[in-house]
């Protein structure tokens, strides 16, 4: 299983969050805005903010000289996610943002991300389902969720910034 640390992130982390973004932009490709940007960083920051979430960083681990604690070194990716409560519903999580950095892909990281994430909502919560949202035009990513275990639960929805996406959920109990 990928080795990461998960820690919050700063504005001193904006140039590094802004390289994970522009080393996704195959995925940003999909969407209405193509190339990455600082206003697009702030945006999504500000979002998860806004909606009662966390942006998070996931950060390659190095070994403290102890050989026990983890430190964070590398930015591999982002994670954003509200962690209960979602729509009103204290049982509700959900997940805002998964992207990781183009080199990090395919080695397990964003499954181990996902299935970290699911065990911290189901411990340290009421939360039983995880839900979030996987653009139409994206199949790599609808593979990737259905491989964690979400499930579409509805049919595809036009948003306000023109992305076409599909509703999942992942029950934790």
């Amino acid at each position: 299983m990928a080795q990461f640390v998960i820690q919050s992130l700063t504005e001193k982390d904006i140039p590094a969050i802004l390289k994970v973004y522009q080393d996704c932009e195959d995925f940003l490709a999909l969407g209405p805005q193509p190339v990455a940007s600082v206003e697009m960083v702030m945006y999504d920051i500000k979002e998860a903010q806004t909606l009662g979430g966390v942006f998070m960083g996931i950060f390659s681990p190095i070994e403290s000289v102890s050989g026990k604690k983890m430190k964070a070194q590398q930015l591999m990716g982002v994670l954003s996610y509200i962690a209960s409560g979602f729509e009103g519903k204290p049982d509700q999580a959900f997940i805002l943002l998964l992207m990781v950095a183009a080199q990090f892909r395919n080695q397990g990281l964003g499954g181990a991300v996902v299935a970290w994430l699911e065990d911290q909502l189901h411990q340290e919560s009421t939360v039983t389902r995880v839900q979030s949202g996987v653009q139409v035009n994206n199949p790599k990513a609808i593979r990737f969720w259905q491989r964690q275990g979400y499930q579409i639960i509805g049919p595809a929805q036009l948003f306000p910034d023109t992305t076409t996406a599909l509703p999942l959920e992942k029950k934790l109990i």
